[in-house]
């Protein structure tokens, strides 16, 4: 399967799951994006928890006709957790 903005973005962000932090570093990967359950990553820019399914199990394509955009530029950060490398 071709890479996604996700994947892009998790990959970017050097995303790895924080459940099995500091013994094992796991990269996610396309299947647990896609499936309905929880994903509980660390990034360079700090914790990020995934959702696959959210409000009484609705997935993303149903809840984006009452979703909005915000803007996050110049949005001061200072990372303090890192992924191991």
């Amino acid at each position: 399967m071709p890479p996604n903005n996700a994947d892009a973005a998790l990959l970017n962000l050097d995303a790895c799951s924080r459940e099995h932090l500091p013994s094992k570093r796991l990269v996610p990967e396309r299947a647990q994006l896609e499936s309905p359950g929880a994903m509980l990553l660390l990034t360079r820019l700090g914790p990020l928890d995934v959702l696959g399914t959210i409000a009484a199990g609705r997935q993303y394509h149903e809840l984006m006709d009452r979703s909005r955009t915000i803007e996050l530029a110049d949005a001061p950060h200072s990372p303090s957790w890192v992924c191991p490398p």
